[in-house]
């Protein structure tokens, strides 16, 4: 049997807050991590130490997508421990990326913020480039399978909010997590 504790983590974007889920089986697995930053990593931790876990207790990870609110953690959880973060394919070009690619995201958002006639100083997080190193991923695609909990979801990539979105389906039960789907 699976539990679903839903964690809700505190966000600087406009809707407040960002979800996160602990699935409880036969294993332990995070779904998304939060914001980057050690304020969101301690959040992210406490409410994990709430149910008695903690990141060496999980076999692994699983991001919805690499926006900076569902994967942010990614780096300060690999400061205690190495255990496998599973990706869409699609966002390999983006993760240890470099300077240059955050630059040209950068301006990216900033361009499309002012053609929709906003203000990028009032719409976007501000903050400089941090060199990330992320290990031991792994890259799933369409129709993979991933445990969560130690139960098989279905990986069903669902590109549009960003390209390395995934929605993860159980086709036994009906159930799925989604992260901004």
């Amino acid at each position: 049997m699976l539990k679903v504790i839903p964690l809700v983590l505190e966000t600087d974007f406009a809707e407040g807050t960002v979800n996160a889920f602990l699935a409880i089986g036969d294993k332990l697995t995070l779904i998304d991590t939060g914001n980057y930053g050690k304020e969101s990593f301690h959040q992210l931790k406490s409410e994990l130490h709430k149910h008695g876990v903690t990141f060496r207790d999980l076999d692994h990870i699983v991001l919805t997508h690499i926006h900076i609110d569902h994967a942010g953690g990614i780096p300060f959880i690999q400061n205690e421990t190495d255990i496998p973060i599973f990706v869409h394919e699609q966002s390999r070009e983006s993760i240890n990326a470099g300077i240059d690619k955050f630059h040209r995201d950068l301006q990216f958002f900033q361009n499309f913020l002012q053609s929709c006639g906003a203000d990028p100083s009032k719409h976007m997080v501000q903050r400089r480039f941090q060199e990330e190193n992320w290990k031991n991923i792994r890259y799933v695609n369409e129709g993979d399978k991933i445990s969560i909990g130690g139960i098989d979801y279905e990986v069903v990539h669902v590109p549009g909010h960003s390209q390395s979105d995934i929605l993860l389906w159980n086709p036994v039960t009906g159930d799925a997590f989604a992260g901004d789907t």
